[in-house]
């Protein structure tokens, strides 16, 4: 038997909010420097060029594709 007192669905919206903590983003984006993230792109695509050039051609030795 199941009485009203039972009942044990819980409503999202009747539970107390949080109150919303103040965020720290704005320590962060004062500390954030765009030209040295743009150095470590450039670097490691420069770095990637590389790697996957000198993969290729390891690639084209051992399966012969150029005569």
């Amino acid at each position: 038997m199941q009485t009203e007192n039972e009942n044990k669905v819980v409503s999202i919206f009747d539970r107390p909010k949080k109150a919303e903590k103040p965020t720290a983003k704005t320590k962060e984006d004062e500390s954030y420097d765009f030209e040295t993230i743009m150095k470590k792109n450039a670097e490691n695509s420069g770095r990637q060029q590389k790697e996957r050039s000198k993969a290729n051609r390891g690639v084209i030795r051992s399966y012969r594709l150029k005569h």
